[in-house]
């Protein structure tokens, strides 16, 4: 039997975002009249757990949806406690050479557990826009589904998630000069400064801390305690740290990227080897004896628990 959908990841499609899961159909046409209703991807692992893509091509008529692609995120391995995720669902657009998020580009919170596996969109696209546009069905007639998902805690008691979305400002650069002038056994904050309404610092230890003291520059994300969060909440917040390169090419940053629930007493994260001593002129990070280090938050949640 021909298999019309194939799994990601898809390498030759550019600019592609950090999708954690694609799948490419083949024929879609052939795949809307073979009496199969619903098509079940292979289990993928995205955030520690394993999940389904779950599409009904011709909609999902136990729900009445007939004129509708229906598409759901499924946990393939469901836990006993609540498990938070933000998740977008993605289409390929052949046009603009790039996912487009649908219906919303801004996605949708879902507490996943062993009672409720499964969530996404009865009407993820009109099938009369999906069938007769070439922005989503290339000329051989195959298309591409993806997810991008973000798991934002799991609790053995319950939480409420508040996407916060697309911070504006959501970047800062630091500018670090007299670099070799520094304090070896200080620690070097940045000035305060503010995304999403909260305040923030960048923390640097120009020789290391702890095992990599003299080996490494140590860069921390800190979180101010002004922070409002309640009493039992996260700031959940993914996040890039980069250093420059000043070769002028952008691809020779120096950049390392995590995430991370920030809590009255947690409020750092960071890399204690954020970047090899050696290696500051080597990989051209450090010009006039200045450091510009870049903060980018790509993703910030409350998360409260009740």
């Amino acid at each position: 039997m021909t298999n019309y959908i194939v799994p990601g990841p898809v390498s030759s499609l550019q600019n592609v975002p950090a999708a954690q899961y694609t799948m490419k159909i083949e024929s879609f046409s052939l795949l809307r009249v073979m009496k199969k209703e619903k098509h079940v991807s292979g289990s993928f692992e995205a955030c520690g757990y394993k999940w389904r893509l779950i599409l009904y091509p011709n909609g999902r008529r136990d729900r009445g949806v007939t004129d509708h692609i229906s598409l759901y995120l499924k946990m393939a391995e469901p836990r006993p406690w609540p498990t938070m995720t933000f998740f977008k669902m993605l289409v390929y657009d052949y046009r603009q050479q790039t996912f487009s998020a649908v219906p919303d580009a801004s996605g949708t919170a879902c507490r996943f557990d062993h009672i409720k596996s499964e969530g996404g969109y009865d009407r993820l696209l009109a099938l009369e826009t999906f069938t007769t546009s070439s922005r989503f069905l290339d000329d051989d007639d195959s298309c591409v589904l993806g997810v991008e998902l973000h798991v934002a805690m799991d609790t053995r008691k319950g939480a409420r998630l508040s996407v916060i979305k697309g911070p504006k400002d959501n970047t800062h650069t630091w500018l670090v000069p007299n670099f070799s002038h520094m304090d070896n056994d200080k620690e070097n904050w940045s000035p305060e400064y503010k995304i999403g309404d909260h305040p923030w610092w960048l923390r640097l230890y120009v020789n290391g801390y702890g095992k990599s003291k003299g080996k490494s520059i140590s860069l921390y994300l800190y979180l101010g305690k002004g922070a409002a969060i309640s009493e039992g909440g996260k700031l959940y917040a993914e996040y890039k740290l980069r250093m420059k390169n000043h070769s002028g090419d952008r691809n020779k940053h120096w950049v390392k990227e995590d995430q991370h629930s920030f809590s009255p007493g947690t409020y750092s994260d960071g890399f204690e080897d954020f970047v090899a001593l050696d290696k500051l002129e080597r990989q051209g990070l450090i010009k006039d004896d200045c450091l510009e280090i870049k903060v980018e938050i790509t993703f910030m949640a409350i998360v409260r628990d009740f």
